[in-house]
Parts: structure tokens; sequence; C-alpha cells
């Protein structure tokens, strides 16, 4: 019988869980599965971003521990589509048990609803997540009677020991890096004018992130 792995698991309390969720995902770009990481450090910040700061982020992530150090994180878009990342270092049996946990989080949120005084949802949402062709993450799934959609992301990448050309910018522009927090509105302007829908870019939580790194 295989020894039980001695995993916590909690949901998301405040802030500070954004860096911890963060630096996994960071050790992974630094370590051997680069590039093949599912996300990057900006993308949890902009998806927080995005939901904004009233929002019940407890409800939507969960992050799991082994011997005190994060070991893999869920994050639920309602009504049941899971983003998933374990921890670089992890084993075979705990990146299982990692991810049955994770998966049976996800049907139990699904079953229940988002509404507590609600009536769970019937039929129950259908659930989702992803999983890349050749990753450990497909095999899982397909071995546990999930199947595929017709739902298709390409991942591109480009190696940078090669000596690229310099940036080109128009006559009048200035190319530098954000001094600090008084970039921050002008460049949540510059967000609004490209996705043109005015409120859908907040500069609070953009300032929120500052303090975690």
């Amino acid at each position: 019988m295989p020894t039980p792995v001695p995993l916590i698991s909690r949901p998301w309390r405040d802030a500070t869980d954004l860096a911890a969720m963060t630096a996994i995902v960071s050790a992974a770009w630094a370590g051997p599965r680069r590039p093949r990481v599912s996300c990057t450090p900006g993308d949890l910040e902009w998806w927080t971003a995005g939901g904004g700061l009233d929002l019940d982020w407890a409800s939507r992530i969960r992050i799991w521990e082994l011997d005190g150090a994060v070991a893999g994180w869920g994050w639920i878009n309602p009504p049941a589509t899971l983003d998933w990342f374990l921890a670089d270092g992890l084993t075979d049996t705990e990146e299982d048990a990692v991810r049955e946990e994770i998966l049976a989080w996800l049907a139990d949120v699904a079953r229940r609803g988002w509404a507590p005084a609600a009536p769970p949802p019937s039929p129950p949402a259908q659930l989702e997540t992803w999983a890349a062709d050749g990753w450990p993450e497909q095999a899982y799934l397909v071995a546990r009677g999930w199947t595929a959609s017709d739902t298709l992301l390409t991942q591109y990448h480009q190696v940078l020991d090669v000596e690229l050309d310099p940036p080109r910018i128009p006559d009048g522009y200035v190319l530098r890096a954000l001094r600090g927090p008084e970039d921050i509105p002008a460049r949540v302007e510059a967000h609004r004018a490209l996705v043109r829908a005015p409120g859908r870019c907040d500069a609070r939580p953009v300032m929120s992130f500052r303090t975690l790194r």
C-alpha cells in the first residue's frame, strides 16, 4: 500500500499568497522544464487584477502545501474551469496526490455551486481544465476518464541565445522601464485606450501588487 502524502490545503488568505503562488511559477521558469511552463508570474497578477480587489478569492483559489512549502495551487473560474500548477521537485507520488486533491476540490465546488443559498446546479457543471500534449497532466487526466475538447492553445517560444534586432520606436518616443508607482495611472490609461473598455482596468490592484515584490 502506498504511503499517504501528508498534504495540507487551505483557501486563499490574503495578498501574500499571490507571492507564494508566483514563487513556484518563477522557480519553474528557472528550472529544467522551461519553456514548457503553463503560465508566468505576470499572468497571476493580471488574472487577479482582472477580478478586482473585492472578489471572494478564497472561494476561487486553493493552495496545497507539503512539509511547509507550497506544492501546488488551483484557481477556479466559475462555474467549473480550472487552472492548476504544481511545484518543481515533487516525486511522481506527490504530484499524483496533489492533482487528485485539486480535481476533487474542483468537483466539490461544481456540485455545490457558487451561491450558498441556492440549490446545487442540476445537472452539475461540466468540469474543465487544461493539459498540454505529452505533459504529465495529459496522461493523468486521460487515465481518469477525462476527454479532450476541441479547444486548442499553441504555445510558441524563442531562444534568447541569438543576436536580436534592436527595438525600433517611432520618432519622438522614448523606450524605458517603469520608474515606480507614479507611472501606474498613465499605464492604466494606456491599457484602457488599447482595449477600449473603460473600467476594466483599475490602478488599485496594480498598486497592491507592487508591495509583493
